[in-house]
């Protein structure tokens, strides 16, 4: 979810230099309700020790959705967040 959210809507508004959504209620984030279905698998070998591995899939979120919509649209989208570039 925090990939969807950087690569769909999370951006910084600035106007005449200023920050237009300076707080977390102007700053939109994904809430629960934007949550998909999720399945939880576990694997590896429990013996292991944790290898904090859940950062790097972020950066694939946003060019995975990104090529959905140029397969969908033929629309290419190279700025994030995308959703400021669907028209």
């Amino acid at each position: 979810m925090m990939g969807l959210g950087a690569a769909l809507y999370e951006a910084i508004e600035i106007s005449d230099g200023i920050v237009l959504n300076s707080g977390l209620s102007r700053y939109q984030v994904p809430r629960i309700t934007d949550t998909p279905q999720i399945e939880v698998v576990l694997a590896g070998d429990p013996g292991d020790p944790s290898t904090g591995a859940g950062e790097p899939g972020l950066v694939t979120v946003a060019p995975a959705i990104a090529n959905g919509i140029f397969d969908a649209t033929a629309q290419r989208i190279r700025e994030l967040p995308l959703k400021r570039q669907l028209r």
